[in-house]
């Protein structure tokens, strides 16, 4: 009786359907640099695949099993009208093996004796793979022939036994899971190269904390580390902002409950402390995310394409600050290295330039030259205006109180809404802690509203404000002397006489439900075109996508000349109405944040040792794993939707940034799509690996093979289902650009 005649061995349509390794001949590149950037990816993409094939076929051939075809690639014929591609690019013959790279590069396959990938042809491959007993027979007469055939006819036929079907169900087993085994076994390697290498991290350094969220809360000083989450292990230096914070963050917020995390964190001193500490979930809705509320570490290393934002503050520094610019002082203050030579945090010179909002500062910065010169520049800063439309918004509730700071001694309370400063209305409260740190080294007294009531309250002589810039993504703002964080509303309860909203006759009581930018004069127009794209115009709607009035006030201080801001309003029961604005300048009023464009912190991380190498590719390989089980399981849950599946596109365009950062990055990205393949390709679904082993597990319980009538039906299920989800992360891709 014949075995089971199904085994699909391809990465592709018709085997294993490993979506995101597909469609990189899209490459319609404009320049040089983009094509090789996608033939860099191309390249390691099918690697990959050949890894992966490579496991079936070494197995294959060790199992005794006859292949004949080995492809990165489909070699399918393709005729375009009376055009007529080649299926393949390259092939040659060696031994009984016919080796190539197919022209549709949508993975790839191992064609062995006994199966095919198309259910079609099913049929006809297990004819192959079986022979008569006597069929080998030098001399047979014929009516000996017939008197065999009537015989043959009743008992089961011999497989070949070089066919795939011919080999027992733990062989088969074999041969199905090589192909995953050989891509963990080389995640692995990939890892280790990368970290014997060297790998760029970004250290857990806090840089800054967001106003009212728990880290804030916590008084988190800037340039504390973490060096340990969960009381399990050891402290560790190289603990990576992008890994192990951002994804145990992440699994706290799994489930209906957010889980309190211990963190143990090393204040700027050297001093340690545990932190028990339960990521926010008032992002979760909007944004699908929780969030510790922690600004990634920079440099103080200036952009080494952009060093600043055009119409910004830097934009006029004199003498000009120049692409990749080293600031080593603020005003003569030296800053604090970061324990390697010449690498300093970039939240040193924000904070210093916040503290003095209204002042000229001097920026001390080291230039290299092009033949590898270094001088020493003293770079004048003015202060950064801040630009209004004239819309005083409402200031809504304190959502929290800092610990140990003086709001939390003198009696604030979360949900307390500021009516009065000393006597005044509170007024527009985007500009309430400059307004507070003019009042430096005075008494003051506010009111606030709490349950119904009126409540004044006596605050001591406070200590220079700090003025922090907005970081997001929540519309909150803080006056950081004093320790609470209050939300921003994007309802008018004020408009400037003096301003562009007032001149266009804006009532108070209005709601701002969307903004959008007009950019004017074609230099303007072609310098968003290459710095920002078509988004830069898209309408910002309140609400959406992290979209609140702060983040567009904050988009208004580095606007382009004679850009025209659109505003929808919405006024009572009335319909919308647009108006066109303008961002002028606001007397005596200053923004903290000047307009420099830092690079992100890097810290080189290289293993001592080959052992460690080893070992930091087995944690990588485990983490990347784990880091694909997680999405999985959240996307059966629809805590993650589908829509932020990426596919070919999204991986040759993230893979081009990899590269761009080194060979080890390039690696490391390899090492997290050996693993995506090995779990995906590996799934209980018919045409994958994981569909396979079902029907082997199936034939080894019950001793007899899954027909293939019910093999090739499940198949065609799974091909169908598959090649839906391809095309829709394509389209998902496609969107994205």
């Amino acid at each position: 009786m014949a075995r089971s005649t199904r085994p699909t061995r391809s990465l592709g349509p018709g085997g294993d359907k490993e979506v995101d390794f597909s469609l990189v001949a899209l490459f319609s590149a404009s320049s040089l640099a983009t094509f090789l950037a996608i033939l860099k990816a191309l390249v390691a993409l099918g690697f990959v695949i050949f890894v992966h094939e490579l496991g079936h076929f070494l197995v294959a051939k060790a199992c005794g099993v006859k292949c004949e075809k080995f492809y990165v690639g489909f070699d399918i014929p393709i005729r375009i009208w009376r055009l007529r591609l080649p299926s393949a690019l390259v092939k040659f013959q060696w031994g009984e093996t016919e080796y190539g790279i197919g022209i549709v590069p949508l993975g790839g396959y191992v064609k062995m004796l006994g199966q095919d990938d198309n259910p079609l042809n099913a049929e006809a491959e297990a004819e192959r793979a079986r022979k008569s007993a006597d069929e080998d027979a030098a001399e047979v007469d014929k009516n000996e022939l017939a008197e065999k055939d009537a015989v043959a006819a009743e008992e089961p036929v011999e497989l070949d036994p070089r066919s795939y079907v011919a080999k027992n169900v733990p062989q088969r087993m074999a041969i199905i899971s090589a192909g995953v085994i050989m891509n963990l076994i080389f995640a692995v390697i990939f890892a280790a190269v990368a970290y014997r290498m060297g790998v760029k991290i970004t250290p857990c350094v806090v840089a800054g904390t967001s106003a009212g969220d728990p880290a804030w809360q916590q008084a988190w000083p800037s340039g504390s580390q973490i060096v340990q989450i969960g009381r399990d292990g050891d402290p560790d230096s190289d603990l990576r902002f992008q890994w192990e914070l951002r994804y145990k963050v992440a699994e706290s917020g799994i489930g209906e409950n957010v889980k309190e995390m211990d963190i143990l964190l090393r204040a700027p001193d050297g001093q340690e402390q545990w932190k028990k500490i339960t990521p926010t979930d008032r992002l979760k809705q909007q944004l699908g995310m929780v969030s510790l509320g922690i600004r990634p570490p920079s440099s103080s290393r200036l952009s080494g394409t952009t060093p600043f934002y055009r119409g910004s503050a830097a934009a006029e520094a004199s003498p000009p600050l120049q692409p990749g610019d080293l600031i080593t002082a603020v005003d003569g203050i030296p800053l604090a290295e970061t324990g390697s030579p010449n690498t300093y945090y970039g939240h040193q010179v924000l904070e210093q330039l916040a503290a003095a909002i209204d002042s000229p500062m001097t920026l001390t910065v080291q230039r290299t030259g092009i033949d590898g010169s270094t001088e020493t520049v003293e770079v004048d800063l003015a202060p950064a205006p801040f630009y209004s439309l004239g819309l005083e918004m409402k200031i809504g509730p304190l959502v929290a109180i800092q610990q140990g700071s003086v709001a939390s001694e003198v009696g604030f309370q979360a949900g307390d809404e500021l009516v009065t400063l000393n006597g005044e209305p509170i007024g527009d409260p985007l500009t309430l802690s400059q307004r507070v740190g003019t009042l430096a080294g005075e008494p003051l007294e506010f009111t606030v509203t709490r349950e119904g009531s009126t409540v004044a309250i006596d605050v001591p002589p406070l200590g220079p404000e700090l003025n922090i810039p907005y970081m997001g993504p929540l519309p909150v703002a803080s006056i950081e002397s004093l320790g609470i964080a209050f939300e921003v509303t994007s309802q008018v309860t004020g408009v400037q006489p003096d301003s562009s909203a007032g001149e266009k006759g804006v009532a108070a009581g209005s709601e701002v439900v969307s903004v959008q930018l007009r950019v004017r004069g074609e230099a303007n127009k072609a310098y968003v075109a290459g710095n920002y794209g078509e988004r830069y115009e898209e309408e910002m709607v309140i609400g959406q996508q992290g979209v609140n009035w702060m983040s567009i006030h904050h988009r208004l201080q580095h606007l382009l000349p004679d850009t025209e801001v659109l505003v929808k309003l919405q006024h009572a029961d009335s319909d919308p109405v647009v108006i066109s604005l303008a961002a002028r300048p606001r007397a005596e009023t200053y923004f903290s944040d000047r307009g420099l464009v830092l690079t992100q912190m890097h810290r080189q991380h290289t293993a001592a040792s080959w052992g460690d190498a080893i070992s930091l590719g087995f944690r990588e390989t485990r983490e990347k794993l784990s880091e694909v089980l997680r999405v999985l399981k959240m996307l059966v849950t629809r805590e993650v939707s589908v829509d932020k599946l990426g596919g070919p596109i999204t991986i040759v365009r993230v893979m081009g940034i990899e590269s761009s950062e080194g060979f080890s990055r390039l690696l490391l990205f390899l090492t997290f799509l050996s693993a995506n393949l090995a779990i995906l390709n590996f799934l209980p679904i018919p045409a994958l690996d994981g569909g396979h082993m079902i029907f082997l597990l199936v034939e080894a319980v019950t001793r007899r093979p899954v027909s293939e009538r019910i093999q090739g039906i499940f198949t065609l299920i799974g091909v169908v289902l598959l090649l839906a989800l391809m095309i829709y992360v394509i389209f998902n891709d496609i969107a994205r650009i």
